[in-house]
């Protein structure tokens, strides 16, 4: 029976969902020990606006095949839940989910001025 790598048991993760469609882009790319995205989160400490508000913007090479900003909703309210691990037979243990996200796509649309001409 092997032996679960318990070092990282009061680490406290994220648990976030991601669109397939980057899924499949990460998980086919070189990606370990990479930085993947940037997540911004913006509060405003002076009201009671809870959960905060969450970016995402993609760093390398999916940035520039896929859209490069998301919006991420939090939920801290969740129910407990657990990250392992495993790599080449090793088994650990990489702490408990303390916020669950849902990341999608935001789309930004650009509205420009166009002439239509009618042909008689």
């Amino acid at each position: 029976m092997a032996e679960v790598d318990m070092s990282e048991a009061d680490s406290k993760v994220w648990l976030v969902k991601l669109p397939g469609f980057l899924s499949d882009v990460w998980c086919s790319k070189e990606s370990e020990d990479k930085e993947l995205a940037t997540i911004r989160v913006t509060y405003d400490p002076t009201t009671d606006v809870v959960p905060p508000q969450c970016t995402v913007e993609l760093l390398g090479e999916a940035a520039e095949e896929l859209p490069k900003t998301y919006s991420m909703q939090l939920q801290s309210d969740t129910l407990p839940a657990h990250v392992f691990s495993q790599s080449e037979g090793h088994l650990a243990f990489e702490g408990k989910v303390s916020e669950r996200g849902d990341m999608k796509v935001t789309l930004r649309v650009y509205i420009t001025r166009t002439t239509f001409t009618s042909w008689s």
